[in-house]
């Protein structure tokens, strides 16, 4: 190691005309989703064998057992652009977000909101229910991105 007169091993040699750049426009947070019910998990996402068919299947959200009547909240800002019965699913609502999310419930008692309305994190949207193929009153929750399926427990905390 070659060290310059004056200097000791292992130090610093100092940089002279550096100039530091700093963002004026600092980045957004990440979306923060809230849980629509508190509940126990009663289903995961993923490959399931059906409660009520026996089949093997994706199951495309988690189902939170829920008494009926349990108010359902908006995990984030958005729009309602469903309310309808869907066979299997029983009584739903749909909720487009930003960036492309949609958050999906389903097994409703009833909605709380109507098509078109513009829904406010933790505004309540729904009570959850026991309609259409169920073991027991629960809450289905879905989210997808651009199409593809989310599993909601990335986002959310349960």
């Amino acid at each position: 190691m070659v060290v310059e007169e004056g200097r000791e091993a292992g130090s610093a040699t100092p940089v002279e005309n550096v100039e530091t750049y700093t963002s004026t426009t600092p980045e957004p947070p990440p979306p923060v989703w809230i849980t629509p019910a508190q509940g126990i998990v009663s289903s995961p996402a993923g490959n399931r064998t059906n409660p009520v068919t026996g089949n093997r299947e994706f199951h495309d959200g988690i189902d939170i057992a829920l008494p009926i009547g349990t108010a359902i909240f908006a995990p984030k800002d958005g729009t309602v652009i469903s309310v309808a019965y869907i066979r299997g699913y029983g009584n739903t609502l749909r909720i487009q977000h930003i960036d492309g999310y949609i958050t999906f419930f389903a097994h409703l008692q009833r909605a709380a909101a109507a098509v078109g309305d513009v829904v406010t994190q933790g505004q309540q949207v729904a009570y959850s229910g026991n309609t259409g193929m169920t073991t027991g009153p629960h809450l289905h929750f879905g989210m997808f991105r651009n199409g593809e399926f989310v599993d909601p427990l990335t986002r959310i905390s349960m």
